[in-house]
C-alpha cells in the first residue's frame, strides 16, 4: 500500500514546478492570484503617484519663474517741450522695450527683475532728445495672508546724446510694505533714498554764474503711499501720494534744494472687454530752501498741474493701440518759471 502511494508522489515530482501548482487546492490557488493582483496593484499605483509628482515639479517649476517682454512704439506732436513761455512746438517717436523677470525663491520669496530702455527722440529739438535706461530689482515676501514685505535698487543712466550736461546716473534703494485689505484693495508705502550724478555738468559756485570744481550731485528721500482698488469689475482707482526732499551740493542760494508734495489719482475705466479709457489727474508743489525769485524777496514756490486722457484698443492678448492726451501747466511765485503745455500721441504696444 505504501509503494502505491509513493509512487504517484514520485511522477508528480519529476513533472516538476507546474505539476506541483497544478496540484495545489482551489483555495490556495485563489489566494496566490489575489496577492499576485495586490502587488501588481501597489506598483501601479506607485507608478502613477510617480508620475503625478513630476507633473507637479514641472508645473511648479513653471510658476516659480517667469519671462515676459514688450515694446511700445509711438509718435505724437508737443507744443512746449522746453517747458518754457517761448512755445515752441516739435513732433516727436518714442521706443520703449521692457524685459521682465520673476521667481520664486527659497522660504517664500520671490525675485523680480525689469529693464528698460526708452528713446525719446525730437525731430527738431534735438537737444531735449534721450536715452533713458533703467533697471529695477526687487525681493519681496509674503507674511501671512495680507502682507507683504520688501526691498530692492534701481538705477538709471539718462543721456542726453546732444547735450551731455544734462545726462546723469541715479542710483536709489527702496524698502515697502504692502498690506491686502481684501482681494480688490490693497495699500502700500514705500520709502526710498538715492544718489543723482550728472556726468558732466559741474555744480553751482558760491556766485551766480560760476561753477565749482565738482560735477553736481543730488542727495534725494522720499516717502510715497499708494492706494489701489477695483470698485468693480470695470473702474479701477489708483491713489498716490509722494512726499520728497532733494539736496544738492549745489552752493549759491542752494538752487536746487526743495521740498516737494505730490498728489495724483488715476482712474482706468473699461467701456467693452477690448476697449479701455484711462484718466488722471496730478498736482505737484514745490518749495525750495533758499532759492529767490528773480524780483527778490520771497523764496521760490511752484505748483504743477498735469491731467492727462488715455483710450486703449486690444484687439487680441498681445497687441494694443493706444491714443493719449496731455496738458500741463506750472504756476510759480516768479514769472520767468511759469509755463503751459500739451501733448497728444498715438501708438502700439505689443507683448512677447
Amino acid at each position: 500500500m505504501k509503494q502505491l502511494l509513493i509512487f504517484p508522489i514520485f511522477l508528480l515530482l519529476l513533472a516538476g514546478p507546474a505539476a506541483l501548482a497544478s496540484a495545489q487546492l482551489p483555495d490556495e490557488r485563489i489566494e496566490e492570484r489575489l496577492n499576485r493582483m495586490a502587488r501588481d496593484t501597489i506598483r501601479q499605483k506607485k507608478k502613477l503617484r510617480e508620475d503625478q509628482l513630476r507633473r507637479q515639479r514641472e508645473g511648479a517649476a513653471k510658476k516659480r519663474s517667469k519671462f515676459y517682454s514688450s515694446l511700445n512704439v509711438s509718435a505724437g506732436y508737443e507744443t512746449n517741450p522746453q517747458s518754457s513761455s517761448l512755445r515752441k512746438g516739435d513732433t516727436f517717436e518714442e521706443m520703449l522695450l521692457s524685459l521682465n523677470y520673476t521667481a520664486a525663491l527659497p522660504m517664500k520669496w520671490q525675485f523680480r527683475g525689469s529693464y528698460n530702455v526708452n528713446n525719446w527722440q525730437y525731430n527738431e529739438l534735438t537737444d531735449l532728445s534721450t536715452i533713458l535706461n533703467h533697471t529695477r530689482l526687487v525681493f519681496q515676501r509674503q507674511l501671512g495672508r495680507r502682507w507683504v514685505v520688501g526691498f530692492g535698487y534701481d538705477g538709471s543712466w539718462l543721456h542726453y546724446p546732444s547735450n551731455e550736461s544734462g545726462s546723469y546716473l541715479f542710483h536709489k534703494g527702496h524698502v515697502f510694505l504692502k498690506h491686502f485689505i481684501n482681494k480688490k484693495t490693497y495699500q502700500q508705502v514705500t520709502v526710498d533714498n538715492g544718489v543723482k550724478g550728472y556726468i558732466e555738468a559741474y555744480a553751482l559756485g558760491d556766485i551766480s554764474g560760476t561753477l565749482d570744481d565738482t560735477k553736481r550731485q543730488d542727495q534725494r528721500q522720499s516717502a510715497e503711499y499708494a492706494y489701489v482698488t477695483e470698485w468693480t469689475d470695470r473702474l479701477r482707482l489708483k491713489l498716490r501720494g509722494r512726499y520728497s526732499v532733494n539736496d544738492s551740493n549745489a552752493r549759491y542760494q542752494d538752487f536746487y534744494d526743495y521740498t516737494a508734495y505730490d498728489l495724483t489719482p488715476r482712474l482706468t475705466f473699461k467701456l467693452t472687454p477690448r476697449l479701455s479709457t484711462t484718466a488722471s489727474v496730478g498736482y505737484t508743489r514745490r518749495v525750495y530752501k533758499s532759492r529767490i525769485i528773480t524780483d527778490g524777496g520771497h523764496k521760490q514756490r511752484d505748483n504743477d498741474y498735469v491731467t492727462s486722457l488715455g483710450l486703449s484698443f486690444a484687439p487680441n492678448k498681445t497687441n494694443s493701440v493706444d491714443l493719449n492726451y496731455a496738458y500741463r501747466q506750472s504756476y510759480s511765485n516768479d514769472a520767468a518759471d511759469e509755463y503751459s503745455g500739451s501733448s497728444i500721441s498715438a501708438g502700439w504696444r505689443h507683448q512677447f
